[in-house]
């Protein structure tokens, strides 16, 4: 969940919540999937989360966006 707060006299929108790492993996059929473990081609890492992708979009469309978190230490993190 994400906490937006939009400052009028500014044109502002802070948006404060999940700025995370999404995790693909392709060629993986939907059978293989739940059947167990499988060898892949490529596993790939995004940024990705609820606040950063709502600031990103709202960015794209002109708007003053702030994103506020909380950096992790997870060793996976680039």
């Amino acid at each position: 969940m994400s906490v937006f707060f939009y400052n009028n006299c500014m044109s502002t929108v802070n948006v404060i919540g999940a700025a995370c790492m999404d995790i693909l993996v392709s060629s993986v059929d939907r059978e293989t999937f739940f059947s167990g473990k499988q060898k892949t081609n490529s596993i790939r890492m995004y940024p990705g989360g609820d606040a950063l992708n709502e600031s990103l979009i709202l960015s794209h469309f002109g708007v003053d966006t702030r994103l506020i978190g909380v950096l992790g230490d997870a060793s996976e993190a680039p």
